[in-house]
């Protein structure tokens, strides 16, 4: 659950029971810096590498599949319940 109290990370779950959602081709990970000089990086591994994407357009992309990631997931309210059960089913193996 520490995750959830970090600044600059969270935990948003997403309910199965909502189909499908924009992301569902594999994991990413987007980078972004304060500074204008640098550019944000999307990064998705893959079986044989990883790719760091640098283009705007590209990158774009998938700030906006985070975007409707975040739209679709739970609210931090609702998270809690789900995940405390997952810990305790988790404990008690």
């Amino acid at each position: 659950m520490f995750l959830a109290e970090l600044r600059n990370s969270g935990v948003d779950p997403w309910s199965s029971s909502q189909g499908a959602y924009t992301s569902m081709g594999g994991a990413f990970a987007l980078y972004s810096h304060p500074d204008p000089l640098n550019h944000d990086i999307a990064h998705t591994d893959h079986l044989d590498g990883a790719l760091y994407l640098e283009e705007d357009a590209t990158v774009e992309k998938y700030w906006r599949a985070l975007d409707g990631l975040r739209t679709a997931a739970l609210s931090s309210r609702q998270s809690m319940e789900p995940i405390s059960s997952i810990v305790r089913d988790l404990e008690h193996e």
